[in-house]
């Protein structure tokens, strides 16, 4: 930090003291040092002011909070910077102005105590920017349930196509772009690729990841053909994208000193919230969460990414839980064998009906209702996806051959197919092909 005010310091020692050559009585020429109040008193009122502020910023960046104080906003401060190099950009004071207002810092951080600790680690790992980790907040407030007209979802406000090419789960069971671990991941990755591609500069790649890469290279190649700079300060760019950096360093700034904006922060502290749990087979998370003594609604704040009661059938997930809660949750996932019915998904088909299809699967057309929230009417709509509870050998049955995916689901009416062998056909390749189990087939 040291280091940092040193520097800061000789970057604004030349615009306070300058220099002109003056005859001694001898006729040498010697060099003559303008005082600091000299040269301020030749600049306007409002360069002197900015000089002034300058000033006073380079010497505080010396007071921040010892981050072994369990305070997570220390930490954060302890190495920010953008705040001294871009902090007295006009739109950043802008920003500023409407962002130093309490209700609204404490609505950010209602949530924020949930998850910002495991972000200031991931983004620190990496060696990123420490204010890529305020970015959940300039996008969703630390919301992970935030979803945008742009069908953008989660803390990082990820698009679906973006989703699917960073690797992310988007399907009937899942959503990853509000999974706390795998958006994370996968925004930060997202943005070290587009910081690689801008040549190191994360004002470009946060630009980007705002706009779209292409918008911003096409917005530098207009100002080289101009004969004009091509860094984020220069680009002319859609409103939203001017105003979303500025307002990520502007949030730094309150951080870094609340006090001067009349703000006060709560505090976070400088340890992880949450721990990981490894669930060996299908869970119904409201019994889960009831287990371990939490309510649903502080449990899905934590697992925002299931858009079931139960996790998929096919593959073993992950749960975060409060550490607090840690033991709880191991023991619930040793005991197994939680489930007295398993759950399946079905694919409703044309002419279908829920009493048909509750006959089918030997249980009650209540039951349907409730776990998919149906009205009384007995029509449902073809296309849409049913749970479906099932005994121990259907259910492995479709574990076998069914992705987490329901592209693949359960077929309610059964056909006789004949099929001509092949040279290369196998039990396995038809029993996928034609949905149906090897014992089926044999």
């Amino acid at each position: 930090m040291l280091v940092r005010w040193l520097l800061a310091t000789c970057l604004l020692i030349p615009s306070l003291l300058s220099s002109c050559a003056i005859t001694n009585n001898d006729g040498a020429l010697v060099e003559h040092i303008v005082s600091r109040d000299d040269r301020l008193a030749q600049l306007s009122e409002q360069e002197a002011a900015r000089i002034r502020e300058e000033e006073e910023l380079a010497a505080q960046s010396v007071k921040v909070n010892d981050p072994a104080d369990d305070d997570l906003f220390a930490r954060i401060n302890q190495d920010s910077s953008w705040w001294l190099l871009h902090g007295m950009q006009g739109r950043v004071q802008r920003e500023l102005s409407l962002m130093a207002d309490q209700a609204f810092i404490d609505k950010m951080f209602t949530e924020a105590p949930k998850y910002l600790h495991y972000i200031v680690d991931k983004v620190h790992e990496r060696g990123m920017p420490i204010e890529i980790a305020l970015l959940p907040g300039v996008e969703s407030m630390f919301k992970p349930y935030a979803y945008s007209y742009a069908h953008a979802a989660g803390m990082w406000q990820i698009i679906p196509a973006t989703g699917k090419k960073l690797g992310l789960e988007i399907n009937w069971w899942h959503d990853e772009r509000r999974d706390v671990q795998a958006s994370t991941e996968a925004a930060l990755d997202f943005l070290q690729s587009l910081a690689e591609k801008m040549d190191g500069d994360y004002l470009l790649a946060l630009a980007s990841y705002n706009a779209g890469i292409g918008r911003v290279r096409a917005a530098q190649e207009r100002n080289r053909k101009k004969g004009l700079p091509t860094n984020f300060w220069a680009l002319e760019l859609t409103q939203q994208t001017q105003r979303y950096v500025p307002r990520l360093i502007a949030l730094s700034m309150i951080l870094r000193h609340p006090q001067r904006y009349d703000i006060k922060l709560p505090h976070l502290s400088n340890q992880p919230y949450f721990t990981e749990i490894q669930t060996r087979e299908q869970v119904d998370l409201q019994h889960f969460a009831n287990a371990i003594g939490m309510s649903m609604e502080k449990f899905s704040l934590l697992n925002p990414s299931y858009n079931q009661r139960f996790t998929s059938p096919v593959k073993q997930h992950r749960l975060l839980v409060p550490i607090t809660r840690k033991n709880a949750a191991h023991s619930y996932v040793e005991a197994g064998n939680h489930l007295s019915k398993y759950w399946i998904t079905h694919r409703i088909t044309s002419g279908q009906t829920l009493s048909g299809i509750a006959a089918h699967f030997n249980t009650s057309i209540e039951r349907l209702r409730s776990i998919n929230k149906f009205t009384s009417s007995d029509y449902v709509k073809e296309g849409r996806y049913l749970l479906v509870p099932v005994d121990r050998e259907s259910f492995d049955q479709f574990v076998a051959y069914h992705s987490s995916s329901p592209n693949k689901t359960s077929k309610l009416r059964s056909r006789k197919v004949v099929h001509r062998l092949r040279r290369g056909d196998s039990l396995w390749a038809l029993s996928r092909k034609y949905e149906v189990s090897l014992k089926d087939l044999l």
